[in-house]
């Protein structure tokens, strides 16, 4: 039976958080890390002006760079204070095209290891995120 047809839910933008909480490179790291606590969400992609992917930002870049955030940011150091979302943040972050085939999206998480992948489409604007959780929620379907 040669004849294979396509599931629509085959497909990242399926799978995707849309209009996911983002961060811009300039943003205060400690703006963005209560972003991420108040969607209880642990990566940010950082977007510029344009809402085109420069970046993604994760707890983890978070915690590195500032130790527990959950001790409020009154605590923070004066260096915390000034760091920016650009000064932690990966560039170059891994991105899926909203068609890219559900195959894609998990090859991305084997290869690169990562918590989470923004989507964009073919202009490179982010218009989603999927998660490990996500995909895991999904490989049922494979």
């Amino acid at each position: 039976m040669g004849h294979h047809h396509k599931l629509p839910d085959d497909i990242a933008r399926m799978l995707m958080t849309r209009m996911p909480a983002t961060a811009a490179a300039d943003d205060s790291l400690l703006d963005a890390a209560a972003r991420m606590a108040d969607r209880g969400v642990r990566h940010l992609p950082v977007v510029d002006g344009d809402h085109r992917i420069v970046g993604i930002v994760s707890d983890r870049d978070v915690r590195t760079a500032v130790g527990d955030v959950s001790r409020g940011a009154d605590n923070a150091s004066e260096r915390v204070r000034t760091l920016r979302v650009a000064d932690v943040m990966t560039r170059d972050a891994y991105t899926v095209n909203q068609n890219a085939p559900f195959s894609d999206v998990v090859k991305v998480f084997t290869d690169q290891r990562v918590g989470a992948v923004p989507v964009v489409d073919d202009s490179d604007h982010v218009v989603g995120i999927i998660s490990y959780v996500d995909v895991l929620k999904n490989a049922g379907a494979l």
